[in-house]
């Protein structure tokens, strides 16, 4: 879809649009289809999954260091992946190729994604596909920007988003 539409907005990609819109993907699927409906078995499995996918933020902050070795282990026990993985995984965020806040951008990207959600969709505004499929045809930007497009802002060159999308964030659903 990145390349049908809008491609040159390419140059834009950021864990916030791309790992924040997957993991936005895994709150809907939680809230929509596996809370109301999986049995605790599921529901359990998704839980143990969830220290995986928090991994890289894990492995930075409690180690103090940029040394994949050391970063590596305490995570690696905690999340579940076996020692080389946490290794890998760590140096693969602190080696240069990613940006500084490139893990926090899943949170932070799927809550964005997620508040813009309940501020288009629960309001009435657009249905769920229109949304999703608005945010595949507008392609990579920054999500605020996204936000201004969709809500017909004006957009002028000195254009400042001045969006608090927690205050948008709906509260968790029970048992999330």
């Amino acid at each position: 879809m990145s390349e049908r539409y809008r491609p040159y907005r390419q140059q834009f990609e950021t864990g916030f649009w791309i790992e924040g819109n997957a993991f936005y993907w895994e709150m809907v699927f939680w809230d929509q289809w596996l809370r109301p409906h999986a049995g605790a078995a599921r529901r359990s499995s998704v839980l143990a999954h969830a220290p995986l996918r928090a991994h890289p933020l894990l492995a930075e902050l409690p180690s103090g260091t940029h040394d994949p070795g050391t970063g590596g282990r305490p995570a690696g026990k905690r999340s579940g992946h076996e020692r080389d993985n946490a290794v890998a995984e760590v140096r693969r965020s602190v080696n240069g190729s990613y940006d500084p806040l490139y893990q926090c951008a899943y949170m932070l990207g799927a809550l964005q994604f997620r508040a813009l959600h309940h501020e288009l969709v629960d309001s009435k505004t657009m249905t769920d596909r229109q949304y999703h499929d608005a945010i595949l045809r507008e392609n990579m930007m920054p999500v605020a920007m996204l936000r201004a497009i969709l809500t017909n802002q004006k957009l002028t060159p000195d254009f400042k988003s001045t969006w608090r999308f927690l205050d948008e964030v709906p509260a968790a659903a029970p048992g999330h």
